[in-house]
């Protein structure tokens, strides 16, 4: 079920507009008669939301994850306010966006540092500390870690100790993924393609179509952003 659902991480705050703001909603009654008042329309209404449900399709900024995620609330939208779905379409892809580009950020930065350690990696039987490792990256909050390794598919087995949690990975994973991200600096007489730490999305400068620029080319004179596919092309 872990695998399979999506990490919702509630930083805490010590501003005291926050505290207000808690304190709020949770003495405020309104919001116990609005909860109510839309329970009840749920289940009033439930087969026009659930066959809308079935029939509402990702987009091409709104799949995956993210897409089932935004699901229940799109059906909901299309039955209640069928003239705003539009809007709420759009509202979900860029709030999807910013999440998906920071996700796929810190992606690319763990096979990075997996890729060049790999060897100390495998000498200590392919674990690693999930601790360790969010140092070395200098990230802030260990949970976006642990959803990259999970993410990427490379946790074999998680273990407690009193260093934290350890994790062994499927390491020969790691070249794979890093080659289909083309996670790696490679130099040519004439031109360098680099791995950025900042992704965007936006239409690749090579092939035209718009996706995730993670990738800088510089030909000649020229730099150009491009996407892992077309670096794929490149390199073959």
């Amino acid at each position: 079920m872990e695998e399979k659902s999506i990490t919702i991480i509630m930083y805490k705050s010590y501003d005291r507009k926050y505290a207000l703001a808690r304190k709020i909603l949770e003495t405020d009654t309104e919001l116990d008669n609005i909860q109510e008042t839309l329970l009840n329309y749920a289940l009033m209404n439930w087969k026009e939301i659930y066959e809308a449900y079935h029939n509402i399709e990702p987009t091409e900024r709104l799949y995956g994850r993210y897409f089932l995620l935004w699901a229940p609330i799109l059906s909901i939208c299309k039955v209640t306010y069928p003239e705003r779905y539009e809007n709420m379409i759009k509202y979900a892809e860029e709030a999807t966006l910013g999440v998906e580009r920071k996700s796929f950020e810190i992606e690319n930065r763990v096979l990075g540092y997996l890729l060049t350690h790999r060897d100390e990696i495998k000498s200590k039987g392919n674990a690693i500390y999930l601790k360790d490792l969010t140092e070395a990256l200098n990230v802030k909050w260990w949970q976006n870690i642990f959803d990259a390794l999970r993410n990427l598919g490379l946790i074999k087995k998680a273990k407690d100790t009193s260093h934290g949690k350890k994790y062994y990975l499927h390491i020969e994973r790691v070249v794979e993924l890093a080659r289909e991200r083309s996670i790696e600096e490679e130099e040519t007489d004439i031109e360098t393609i680099k791995n950025l730490s900042q992704v965007e999305e936006g239409f690749c400068e090579l092939c035209g179509e718009r996706k995730w620029l993670d990738h800088e080319w510089r030909h000649g004179e020229k730099t150009f952003l491009i996407c892992s596919s077309c670096v794929k092309d490149l390199k073959d």
